[in-house]
């Protein structure tokens, strides 16, 4: 116990610290297994403070991951013409390019109106204040998984350069 308070006293003023490979246990923090369910701590990915947010992360996040998978599923279909749409469109020669970006931006806009009512279907039963949040989360993880949305909307400001989203 007194060995303890010296090492303290001279860890406080800044002097002989320890190197972090004398430390006990450093080589299982170091391969993750430290505190792994035991009296130390919670298990490893878990946070602190059970149901605490971290600030910036997406708030509905994991509910519009699952609409989404719950989308690609529901329109597998519809987004394999979407693919195929846009290979068709990446391979086409230079007189038929036009016509083939057309029918890929229609298919798209097929998708993305399936994807609107999904998502204002449950915005409706939101308060006010938490459905832009949502909404604005929902369009970015949309994107994310779907890029063709992301060539939409910048097809959208090459049309229309006053259109505000």
């Amino acid at each position: 116990m007194q060995q303890l308070a010296v090492d303290v006293a001279v860890l406080a003023v800044g002097r002989d610290v320890a190197a972090v490979g004398d430390v006990p246990g450093a080589d299982s923090e170091a391969y993750g297994i430290a505190h792994e369910g035991d009296a130390t701590g919670p298990p490893p990915g878990t946070g602190s403070i059970p149901g605490m947010r971290i600030p910036g992360r997406a708030r509905f996040g994991d509910v519009i991951a699952r609409q989404l998978a719950m989308f690609a599923d529901d329109h597998h279909d519809l987004m394999l013409r979407v693919e195929q749409a846009r290979v068709s469109y990446t391979h086409a020669g230079a007189a038929e390019a036009e016509e083939r970006y057309g029918d890929y931006m229609d298919l798209v806009e097929e998708a993305e109106e399936e994807l609107l009512a999904l998502r204002d279907r449950y915005a409706e039963t939101m308060a006010a204040r938490d459905r832009m949040r949502y909404e604005r989360e929902f369009s970015k993880a949309a994107e994310r998984r779907l890029p063709s949305l992301v060539v939409r909307r910048i097809y959208q400001r090459a049309m229309d350069p006053d259109l505000d989203e």
